[in-house]
């Protein structure tokens, strides 16, 4: 049984992941109910490295949807990931960024920044053909569009029914 439960259904960045931690750190066992719209890869990376540390104590339980940055639970998260009935879909996109078109003094070179970002998704591609993407989802995503999955599709990924 789980000593502390946490809901988290906010954009993934800085502070929300922040909050997460300073909110969890100290307890024994989490019971983390998570349903996200995405968020920053950054924010999300250092989210997966902290959930990582406490792969012991910790239960992660998807619900509502979970969407863009929060798929990389899905392949970086090294504990069981468990879902509920709640689970409407999962969406995988490209990793992309804003770009200042409009400023004509910019200090880094966008088409660099393009093609590493594009290079991210690829190799991220290849990571979801691991969890259960079919090749069609994967290149759709690669040609730029939201792959959403639902229920039906839940069995192929590597995420587990819970009953509420």
């Amino acid at each position: 049984m789980s000593d502390y439960f946490y809901y988290f259904d906010s954009n993934i960045n800085r502070e929300s992941v922040q909050k997460l931690i300073d909110d969890t750190f100290d307890k024994s066992k989490v019971t983390l109910y998570f349903s996200t719209d995405g968020g920053c890869i950054n924010s999300s990376s250092f989210l997966t490295s902290y959930l990582n540390s406490r792969v012991d104590d910790l239960t992660i339980v998807f619900t509502e949807s979970v969407s863009s940055a929060g798929c990389d639970l899905i392949v970086d998260y090294k504990g069981q990931i468990y879902y509920t009935q709640r689970l409407d879909f999962l969406m995988f996109h490209m990793t992309d960024r804003s770009n200042y078109r409009f400023r004509k003094d910019s200090y880094y070179n966008k088409d660099i920044i393009s093609k590493q970002d594009f290079d991210l998704n690829v190799l991220d591609s290849k990571k979801f053909l691991k969890i259960g993407l079919t090749q069609e989802e994967v290149n759709r995503f690669l040609d730029g569009e939201d792959v959403y999955l639902y229920k039906n599709d839940f069995h192929r990924l590597p995420i587990k029914f819970i009953e509420e």
